[in-house]
């Protein structure tokens, strides 16, 4: 139905919202169209629900000329790929992490934050997904066998690691067995458990022992959207070298080039 609508609204339970609006990135991408994503936080039949300010708001961003895909939320726009579920219970679920917000709904009037640029070409629908990913949160005492046991059940894991990119390397040294997984054939992605600023391996020791392993490295993605990005990626190809430089390629914004971090960060 793309060529019949002007813009498309998608109604989704809060939980997993910014998992779709980051998959819907990936799998719809060049969209010269906006497909909105929104919710709510109480159901629509209590009084103090927030569904019908966000449905309208919805609805009115999705008359825009604008293409892609966001999430509307409390009077809030945010890119597809930047969305992260903050709060279970206040209206304002949703922040954009690492990245402006689009633009704030008052009414009937849209302020954007910044402009906004329609994608180029024509749209690409992409349906390819494979789910065979683990996701990782390193805690102290992480056991480096656990990765015995996801080899033989999955294709690629994400590990969410400490600070800017640290992963044990004394005593439970998780490095070799990391290394066995790539040697396997596995895509092994390095994220941070900090939301904001992202991963830099190049910073410590350990991050650069890592970085020879010819990791994945995914910036200052959260990980929202490393999840289905790397399903996506693993969808299309089997090549390490291949879905490697399609998880570091920015698409949708979803990664900030790293002159414009610096930049920030100064």
């Amino acid at each position: 139905n793309y060529d019949n609508y002007d813009g498309f609204v998608i109604t989704h339970g809060t939980d997993t919202m910014a998992y779709t609006a980051a998959a819907l990135s990936y799998m719809l991408q060049n969209s010269q169209k906006p497909i909105v994503l929104t919710g709510s936080q109480v159901p629509i039949g209590f009084p103090k629900t927030d569904a019908k300010k966000n449905i309208r708001d919805a609805l009115r961003f999705a008359c825009e000329d604008v293409g892609g895909v966001f999430v509307v939320f409390d009077g809030r726009v945010i890119l597809g790929t930047r969305a992260v579920k903050m709060r279970t219970k206040s209206y304002d679920a949703f922040e954009s992490i690492n990245h402006p917000y689009v633009a704030y709904i008052h009414g009937e009037t849209i302020h954007y934050q910044y402009e906004l640029q329609k994608p180029n070409g024509h749209v690409q629908f992409d349906p390819s997904l494979c789910p065979d990913v683990f996701l990782l949160k390193l805690h102290p005492g992480t056991k480096p066998e656990i990765f015995d046991y996801i080899r033989h059940l999955y294709r690629g894991v994400i590990i969410e690691s400490f600070g800017s990119g640290g992963v044990p390397f004394q005593g439970r040294n998780l490095l070799p067995k990391m290394k066995e997984l790539i040697d396997d054939g596995m895509a092994v992605v390095i994220t941070t458990q900090c939301l904001e600023e992202g991963e830099d391996l190049t910073l410590y020791e350990v991050g650069r022992k890592v970085a020879q392993n010819t990791v994945i490295l995914s910036g200052d993605m959260n990980t929202e959207a490393i999840v289905p990005k790397l399903m996506w990626a693993l969808g299309k190809t089997s090549n390490l070298m291949e879905i490697k430089n399609m998880m570091e390629t920015p698409i949708a914004n979803d990664i900030t080039p790293k002159q414009e971090e610096s930049w920030d960060a100064k």
